[in-house]
């Protein structure tokens, strides 16, 4: 989603002076910003790839830095770092190429800020 912005000027009649021949307002500016909320990070789809990988597809959003994270099923819930993507001005979509494995492997995606 975009950011959009908005601008507003308001002259109240109260507000105008006579000054040289012209009138001068005292003018209030307001300027409403909107930002898009992040999303959160998620891994869309997993496939093997040949017989000894699999893909991972994911998108990022812009000014993130993500890491793609693996747990083994013999250690599961110890987290080893496998990929880490930069914070970068767009939004993207990465598809990373993993090893596959005769265990059970799981992924997951950590976000910074």
């Amino acid at each position: 989603m975009p950011e959009t912005s908005t601008v507003s000027m308001e002259c109240r009649k109260k507000d105008r002076r006579l000054i040289g021949g012209l009138f001068i307002c005292a003018s209030v500016l307001a300027v409403v910003l909107e930002t898009a909320l992040a999303t959160d990070p998620r891994i869309d789809v997993i496939e093997r790839f040949g017989t000894n990988w699999v893909t991972l597809h994911f998108n990022t959003d812009s000014n993130r830095t993500y890491t793609l994270q693996y747990s083994s099923g013999e250690n599961f819930g110890t987290w080893s770092n496998f990929y880490t993507i930069p914070a970068d001005s767009a939004t993207n979509k990465y598809v990373v190429v993993a090893p596959a494995t005769n265990g059970f492997k799981f992924y997951r995606l950590a976000v910074t800020p």
